[in-house]
């Protein structure tokens, strides 16, 4: 399935989020949907690949310090 290689392609050696990948397949859905209605094909590329979901992507947030927070107010 060259859908699901591409997918893989964009989250793991582009290195981007799963957000973005799953931007991609949100598209490739569309436009595989127009594909099946308009009879250039049988059935949508994208069957039974699913969304990562943000889930798999935490920010990590870490406390400014107060000696920074200082800094910040004396510039």
């Amino acid at each position: 399935m060259f859908v699901s290689e591409f997918l893989d392609y964009v989250y793991i050696d582009r290195e981007n989020t799963a957000q973005t990948r799953d931007n991609y397949l949100t598209f490739l859905r569309v436009f595989s949907s127009y594909l099946v209605q308009n009879s250039y094909l049988k059935e949508r590329l994208t069957e039974g690949i699913s969304v990562l979901g943000k889930r798999l992507y935490r920010k990590l947030q870490i406390a400014i310090l107060d000696g920074d927070i200082i800094c910040l107010y004396d510039y």
